[in-house]
């Protein structure tokens, strides 16, 4: 097992049970040698009680190492990773959970009680272990938000969730919440129009109708919003110098956004929308190119080429004749490039 490992449970034993915090501590109630023996013989018929009440770890024949096969999308690093273990029944309480500090290989060994268990991997989120102190459920997990601001994209917060059965090896899958939204090229061709030959310039790129909260587990992204229908001055943004004519010009500027994996819009819902702002000519236009289902762990890679005049506004969603779009969608990874926070 590589990586510095912090088990819950104490040395020699197997992973602490979080749902039993409680601790005792004995003392003598009387010097005279009638009130030792009453209660050392009191405390002998308590103490079979006493443990199976309130134990902090598993018996030892109950306790079993499980072999951990890690994948991690695009070869994210990690910078630590949590692993919990609840029991797969209703109540799913936490039987055991380990942290790994600093990871270099994908194969660990994780420790639980045996059973049937719900499994789950957290790769870069929390500051240390105690971050989890509240943790006694599935339940209590599944509520848990990861916010955009956090998000490193060179470690990326990932998660995964499975079943463990008996005499099985575990396999998880690590993939990023979020998804990346990366322009490659944009050139503009107005053949046939009476602007033909004009350039794009004062060029601003930036995303719009962002979520910037999720669920840690399900992806489901919460009612929260960056560049909800904001007018352009209000939105941060990245400035391609120069100016953009027939030939592409490569700009690699990337956002990242967590998932927006709607088919249709409606007002309250609107699709996340790649906006690219500029004057042609003296005057202002946008082109907003939305994005229908935008997933966690995807990268959307566009090449841009504009067609005609745009619209008046970041919220008005340029329509199809107004461009040409190139689009690939692939696994998110770790690549070199201008990513913008916002």
């Amino acid at each position: 097992m590589h990586g510095k490992t912090s088990y819950s449970g104490k040395k020699g034993r197997g992973p602490r049970n979080l749902t039993c915090y409680g601790k005792s501590e004995l003392r003598p109630v009387s010097s005279s040698r009638i009130n030792i023996i009453f209660v050392v013989i009191l405390l002998a018929n308590l103490y079979p009680a006493f443990v199976s009440s309130c134990t902090s770890a598993p018996p030892a024949e109950s306790e079993r190492h499980v072999r951990v096969l890690l994948t991690r999308s695009g070869g994210s690093p990690l910078e630590h990773l949590d692993l919990f273990f609840f029991d797969d029944d209703s109540l799913s309480r936490l039987d055991s959970y380990q942290r790994f500090e600093s990871p270099d290989e994908n194969v660990f060994e994780g420790v639980s009680r045996s059973g049937s268990k719900r499994v789950v991997a957290i790769a870069n989120y929390g500051e240390d272990r105690f971050s989890w102190s509240d943790i006694q459920t599935f339940w209590t997990l599944s509520g848990r938000i990861a916010e955009l601001k956090d998000e490193d994209p060179s470690h990326p917060v990932m998660s995964a969730e499975t079943i463990l059965m008996e005499g099985s090896d575990l396999r998880i899958p690590l993939t990023p919440l979020f998804s990346e939204i990366r322009l490659r090229s944009l050139s503009c061709d107005f053949s046939g129009r009476p602007y033909e030959g004009a350039f794009l310039e004062n060029i601003r790129i930036y995303p719009v109708n962002v979520h910037d909260r999720c669920r840690l587990l399900s992806r489901e992204p919460e009612p929260s919003w960056v560049n909800f229908r904001a007018a352009a001055e209000e939105v941060p943004s990245i400035p391609l110098k120069g100016r953009v004519g027939m030939d592409p010009v490569f700009s690699g500027c990337s956002f990242l956004c967590y998932a927006n994996d709607i088919a249709e819009e409606t007002p309250l819902e609107p699709f996340t929308r790649l906006v690219i702002e500029g004057t042609i000519l003296g005057d202002t236009y946008y082109y907003p190119v939305s994005i229908p289902s935008l997933k966690a762990g995807e990268r959307h890679i566009f090449d841009l080429v504009l067609t005609r005049l745009g619209t008046s506004g970041p919220d008005n969603p340029a329509s199809p004749e107004m461009y040409r779009l190139s689009s690939d969608v692939v696994p998110w990874e770790v690549m070199e490039g201008e990513i913008q926070s916002y």
